[in-house]
């Protein structure tokens, strides 16, 4: 019985995390426009005691969040929406996470980024008790909560929180761990496919090394301008952090002043945060990212962004069947084409992200 009460007087001295599965209502608590069209999000972990997502701080985490129907009141929405977002933030960090969000044009069954990048920060002056109550088609109970106005008066028709779950760990290449696993990564970012790749930079580089395998990490964030790029201030940080470990190349694809095209034709950045012109080639893979590695398994390089960024850089993603709830199936890899094949880089080299 002694050594039980010492057990669980251990054990509650570490965070509790919140589990893949659990429908939970999230506060947004802090708000930063990134750019013209995409914003900054921190959301506060429910008061339950949980302090982090995930049980292990680790693995990269993504969440499923839905807009419940009719609370949209933009695009009065009679169904449920769900989009995926992988947070930016370490999965330890305490009490919060982050996400970078695009707000993409409306489109028949989407509009998840506009909606989020509408959210206003909660404020505790607008109290609950005249929110809504909804049910959404998960079965569970929906409570939309006010936000404050422009104008600093409650505002039911502006949200301040949203019903998200934690998605299971994602496999790649038989397991969801990145630590201890490669001792080159590569990550090849379009447009907010850097968020996801963020997060897995920040897990390898702020890791324990010791005793373990030491990453260095090759980031090619690929955008049209300047301006669209994502997170350069936090790219930059890591940067700075880690001389030695973490490179980064950032490619334009429609420079806005020939001056700027004359300026990265010239390569006047430094050596870890260069610019290039392109939306990509096999000279660019080898000239910005880690060398194939001849299938020895000391090299991964991860793509992510839209569908067709993924099909030039590594080909297509295929998808199983719908499973029988009419969700889709899961993704498959595909073989590897596009740019990195013509780079010299094998199959179990690349996962498409």
């Amino acid at each position: 019985n002694i050594i039980l009460f010492f057990l669980l007087a251990m054990l509650a001295k570490f965070p509790k995390a919140i589990t893949a599965s659990q429908h939970t209502w999230y506060k947004l608590i802090q708000k930063t426009q990134l750019n013209h069209d995409s914003c900054l999000l921190r959301f506060a972990l429910p008061p339950t005691g949980l302090s982090t997502l995930g049980n292990d701080p680790s693995l990269p985490t993504c969440m499923k969040i839905t807009i419940p129907a009719n609370t949209d009141v933009e695009t009065n929405r009679e169904k449920n929406v769900s989009k995926s977002y992988s947070p930016i933030s370490h999965p330890s960090a305490i009490g919060y996470f982050e996400l970078v969000v695009k707000s993409y044009p409306f489109r028949p069954g989407g509009g998840v980024g506009a909606y989020l990048c509408n959210l206003q920060v909660h404020n505790d002056r607008c109290s609950i008790d005249v929110a809504d109550e909804l049910i959404d088609d998960t079965g569970i109970d929906v409570n939309v909560v006010p936000g404050e106005s422009n104008d600093g008066t409650c505002n039911k028709n502006i949200s301040s929180s949203i019903i998200a779950e934690l998605k299971s760990p994602r496999m790649m290449h038989g397991s969801s761990s990145i630590l201890n696993r490669w001792k080159h990564v590569g990550l090849i970012a379009g447009g907010t496919g850097i968020a996801p790749l963020f997060q897995i930079a920040k897990i390898l580089l702020e890791a324990n090394t010791e005793g373990g395998v030491e990453t260095t990490v090759h980031l090619l964030d690929i955008n049209r301008q300047k301006d669209d790029i994502l997170m350069r201030d936090e790219i930059d940080t890591l940067v700075r952090e880690n001389p030695g470990r973490f490179f980064v190349t950032h490619s334009l694809t429609q420079p806005d002043h020939y001056s700027e095209s004359k300026n990265i034709e010239q390569n006047t950045g430094t050596h870890n945060n260069e610019f290039k012109l392109g939306r990509g080639s096999s000279e660019m893979a080898l000239d910005a990212l880690p060398p194939p590695g001849n299938g020895d398994g000391s090299t991964m390089v991860l793509i992510c962004g839209k569908d067709g960024f993924v099909e030039s850089w590594g080909g297509a993603v295929g998808r199983a069947p719908n499973l029988p709830d009419g969700t889709k199936g899961n993704k498959i890899q595909g073989p590897l084409l596009g740019w990195l094949a013509q780079a010299g880089y094998r199959a179990s080299e690349v996962f498409k992200y």
